[in-house]
């Protein structure tokens, strides 16, 4: 019994791992780790460090502000073009992994058509996090309906043969073009018109009902966290998403309800989205491979102040069928922990609204007024997370050392 398990899972595993879809949104999101890592380097020291007391009171705001627009403009030309990469490198990376011979094309149109959906009144604000589950569908889509138009060869333009190849490629592909624009453009047109919403406002709209809906409340937390974790585990930045929900949570706060804004980042973004200050402990100290063992040392300092976009994109977590299963699951065994020791009385209410940056401890202390009991919360949640990230870390690595064996057998 536990070897046809384990022969279905490896199975599955298998089918994922060569899933040209998938691959081609992996390796995107794997050629977006510099710059997420820049981006979220220039979000520690513009929001982070630039607003500590002792940087504050040190020097006067002009100063503070020109420092800051620095790396905003870093932020600008990384995490704010995130939706706009995605949608040429998606159908460029599809297009390789199906043998297309002119990928670049591909890449060209996806970011035509993304341009096609973007809200008339013009702006960049969907060129980011925002517009990157947009950018995948359309990514996707349009690189599969241009590599299908490609082999019919009644929509190929003949111009003979003493011209240069990009010559030919370029009228080979007019048509084509042409008919994804009149496609796409009819179904953005149709779409708002019948809707009142462009297609990026109608996504978060949708996503965004269910979560206001049900409010402070443990059900909502738990929500909130799956919904969270399972976009960034498909590489979808969620914070346009719920935005309203964490308005909710911050009201919350005020009111003295226990669900509320700190208590949810407290111990459910532990080291960032996921809890990963677990992970990083375990690739840090009880990892086997070398090269998690570096990686969690270049992201402890980033993943401090719960900025982990190196960790889910470099281990990778972000489609990793394994990994996945405890970037859900460990915040939501936290939430639910420190929920019930708060009902217990075992704990304090967080009565202090503390910003997602702040370090784990470090929040706990300023969230509840000092209270100690909150911090010894936070280091239980820490000891079992480590241990729920060590047994699927083990499974990780032991599935990479089959593979890399059967290469090398091969």
């Amino acid at each position: 019994m536990k070897n046809k398990f384990k022969e279905k899972l490896d199975s599955f595993l298998a089918w994922i791992g060569g899933e040209v879809h998938l691959l081609a949104m992996r390796d995107s999101l794997m050629s977006m780790i510099p710059f997420l890592a820049l981006s979220g380097i220039a979000t520690f020291f513009a929001y982070v460090l630039l607003d500590t007391s002792f940087v504050t009171d040190s020097l006067d705001p002009t100063t503070i502000a020109n420092i800051q627009s620095f790396f905003v403009r870093i932020g600008n030309g990384c995490m704010n073009l995130m939706a706009v990469m995605l949608v040429v490198m998606i159908p460029y990376f599809l297009g390789r992994q199906k043998g297309f011979n002119n990928p670049i094309i591909l890449g060209v149109t996806g970011l035509s058509m993304f341009m096609i959906f973007n809200p008339l009144d013009g702006g960049t604000g969907y060129f980011g996090t925002q517009g990157v589950l947009l950018s995948m569908i359309i990514g996707l889509t349009s690189a599969e309906l241009f590599m299908r138009l490609a082999k019919i060869e009644k929509l190929k333009i003949n111009v003979g043969d003493n011209v240069p190849q990009a010559v030919k490629d370029a009228f080979n592909s007019l048509l084509i073009i042409l008919i994804l624009i009149v496609v796409y453009a009819l179904a953005a047109t149709t779409l708002s018109v019948a809707t009142g919403l462009e297609a990026i406002e109608l996504i978060s709209d949708v996503l965004q009902k269910p979560l206001v809906g049900i409010g402070a409340t443990l059900p909502g937390a738990i929500i909130y966290t799956i919904i969270q974790t399972l976009l960034f585990a498909v590489g979808i930045h969620p914070g346009a998403i719920v935005a309203p929900i964490e308005a909710v949570f911050i009201t919350a706060g005020l009111e003295g309800h226990i669900v509320n804004y700190t208590f949810v980042t407290t111990f459910g973004q532990m080291g960032g989205t996921g809890a990963c200050a677990g992970l990083v402990v375990v690739l840090i100290f009880l990892a086997k491979r070398k090269e998690f063992r570096t990686l969690g040392k270049l992201a402890v300092v980033s993943d401090a102040f719960n900025i982990n976009e190196p960790i889910t994109f470099g281990v990778p977590i972000a489609f990793n069928p394994i990994l996945i299963v405890p970037y859900v699951l460990v915040p939501l065994v936290n939430i639910v922990l420190a929920y019930f020791a708060t009902v217990a009385g075992l704990i304090a209410v967080y009565s202090n609204t503390v910003t997602w940056s702040t370090p784990i401890f470090l929040k706990s202390i300023v969230g509840a007024n000092g209270d100690i009991r909150n911090v010894i919360m936070e280091l239980v949640c820490l000891v079992i997370d480590i241990f729920i990230w060590w047994f699927f870390m083990r499974i990780y690595e032991k599935q990479l050392d089959s593979q890399e064996a059967i290469a090398i057998e091969n």
